[in-house]
């Protein structure tokens, strides 16, 4: 409390001897103690007004501050979710060229195993029932033979003479890979005109069933005689396509040679396809098959 609220207490006969002082300390025009009271109420109305301004102002300075910050805050939020999301597009534009670059190059590659497959045919000009019949016809008398090259002719000028030494010859290679189907032999024949030099012709071998022929072939397979291979009797659709298929073949031998990867030809459920190899790169790029 301020000192000059604070009360002084006197007992009576020193109220008496002081009466007179303090009407000499009031001179003729003072403010009594209650004016007094009332002014300083008003001063401190004032001051306390004036602190309220300055609180008042102070707060709105802080708050405006603290906002200021928090909206720099959220401002540099939101640009870096700006930019993360811009590099999320972009990425996402960069993966999806990628996807479709891949998916292009699949398409591209399927196109081209279409196109020099078993399935070429389909890509072809429509053709009518009787030469498809006509083909599976084909393929099913051809189904018991196989194609054998590298064996020599008979310089005889017989012909009965020249065809007793390829049946002999025959026997005798049947007999050295698959010996339980050297008796199925039926009959062989020369396939093409006499050479003008000394390569042999590819000598036809009709055997008694699909199932001896399927079974010399993979006797070969194991146990090839030197200089003598073997392959089955195919139709000229099916020599056609396995041609196209070697193109293709070496073409992507080619392109993979440096992937250090190596692909092959196989019978897949009785169709030729391009399948990886398991074994190691081979440093030429020719085929040990023949048409």
């Amino acid at each position: 409390m301020a000192k000059q609220y604070r009360m002084v207490w006197k007992c009576f006969n020193c109220k008496n001897e002081s009466s007179s002082v303090e009407d000499d300390r009031n001179p003729v025009g003072a403010l009594p103690a209650s004016g007094q009271s009332a002014a300083t109420k008003a001063d401190i109305s004032s001051e306390f007004a004036s602190f309220r301004a300055e609180l008042r102002l102070l707060l709105q300075q802080t708050v405006r501050e603290e906002m200021d910050k928090s909206l720099t805050e959220v401002n540099n939020r939101i640009s870096s979710l700006v930019t993360d999301v811009n590099s999320l597009h972009q990425e996402v534009s960069e993966l999806r060229d990628s996807n479709v670059v891949a998916r292009l190059n699949d398409v591209e590659e399927r196109i081209t195993q279409i196109s020099s497959g078993p399935l070429a045919v389909l890509a072809r000009p429509p053709v009518d029932a009787g030469e498809i019949l006509a083909e599976l016809e084909d393929r099913r008398r051809r189904s018991s033979n196989i194609m054998l090259y590298g064996v020599l002719e008979s310089t005889s000028g017989r012909i009965a003479d020249r065809i007793e030494h390829d049946s002999q010859n025959v026997r005798s290679i049947v007999d050295s890979v698959k010996p339980e189907h050297a008796e199925s032999i039926v009959r062989v024949n020369r396939v093409g005109k006499p050479p003008k030099d000394n390569n042999p012709r590819p000598l036809r071998v009709v055997t008694r069933s699909p199932d001896v022929a399927t079974g010399i072939l993979v006797g070969f397979r194991s146990a090839a005689p030197g200089g003598v291979s073997a392959s089955a009797d195919r139709t000229e659709l099916q020599r056609s396509q396995m041609a196209n298929l070697r193109k293709e073949l070496e073409r992507q031998m080619t392109e993979r040679q440096n992937e250090g990867k190596d692909v092959t030809i196989k019978y897949v459920n009785g169709d030729p396809k391009i399948v990886p190899a398991n074994r190691p790169p081979r440093q030429s790029s020719s085929t040990s098959s023949k048409n």
